[in-house]
C-alpha cells in the first residue's frame, strides 16, 4: 500500500519513468536507467529527445511528462548551482 501510495503521489520518482499512456517506452527506460545513475545533463537531454519525437509524432501524454521533469529537473539543478 506505502509503494502505492508513492508512486501515485510522486510519479515522477525515479522507477515510475514509463508514464501511464506513453508511446516511447524505450526511451523512458532510457531515461530511468539515467536518473538511477544521476547523471543530470544525460537525463535533460533524454528529455528533449523524448520531447521532440513526441513532438514530431504528435504524442501529448509523452510530451507533457518530458516537458514536466525537464522543468522540474533544471530547477533542481539550478538550485544546486546556486547553493554551491
Amino acid at each position: 500500500m506505502a509503494a502505492f501510495t508513492l508512486f501515485t503521489l510522486f510519479p515522477c520518482l525515479p522507477g515510475a519513468a514509463v508514464p501511464e499512456g506513453a508511446s516511447l517506452r524505450r526511451d523512458w527506460k532510457q531515461y530511468d536507467r539515467l536518473a538511477r545513475q544521476d547523471l543530470p545533463g544525460d537525463e535533460m537531454s533524454q528529455l528533449e529527445a523524448i520531447m521532440d519525437k513526441a513532438m514530431s509524432r504528435r504524442l501529448p501524454v509523452d510530451y507533457y511528462e518530458a516537458a514536466v521533469r525537464y522543468r522540474d529537473r533544471r530547477i533542481s539543478r539550478s538550485w544546486k548551482e546556486r547553493d554551491a
